[in-house]
């Protein structure tokens, strides 16, 4: 993952094999020996981004946030699981991690702002399968595609504070 200018000057090199070599600025790191895709660009586009890493034959998935201008990286999530993609809130927070797990089991993490904790959605209580997509303008819930007992797919709004649902 390279960013650079619009005219393509000052090309930095932030994630990638032979990272270090490849950038006077990210010397710093290790060389990533997997990949990395972008989870994230702020509305704000004040230079950072949150980028997701998954290297090769290491069961995690981490996130980070990376300056594209100093090629600063801070892990926002390191969490013991392969191939996690994340949705974010509209101010960047990662709130849900979503992927299967080894034996092919969907799975739905949730953040818990106190703990820090990444706790897993419980599909028996949930009652239901549930793709988190969205979240709305200030945060208040998100939404969601959901199916009940393997039927159509139908759209959601849960409130983050009290979990009232709305379809």
């Amino acid at each position: 993952v390279i960013a650079a200018n619009i005219d393509g000057s000052d090309i930095e090199y932030l994630y990638g094999y032979n990272g270090s070599t490849q950038s006077k600025r990210a010397s710093r790191f290790h060389d990533d020996l997997g990949y990395g895709l972008i989870s994230h660009i702020p509305q704000s586009m004040n230079g950072t981004i949150q980028l997701t890493s998954n290297e090769w034959k290491v069961n995690r998935t981490q996130l980070y946030e990376i300056n594209t201008y100093s090629v600063y990286r801070k892990t926002m999530a390191d969490i013991p699981m392969r191939r996690l993609r994340f949705v974010h809130q509209t101010d960047g927070t990662p709130r849900f991690a979503l992927g299967w797990n080894e034996q092919n089991d969907r799975v739905i993490l949730r953040k818990d702002d106190r703990s820090g904790a990444w706790n897993s959605v419980d599909k028996q209580t949930l009652d239901m399968q549930l793709n988190p997509i969205l979240f709305n303008a200030d945060n208040s819930a998100f939404y969601a595609e959901f199916s009940s007992d393997g039927g159509p797919f139908g759209l959601l709004r849960e409130n983050m504070k009290d979990g009232q649902r709305t379809i």
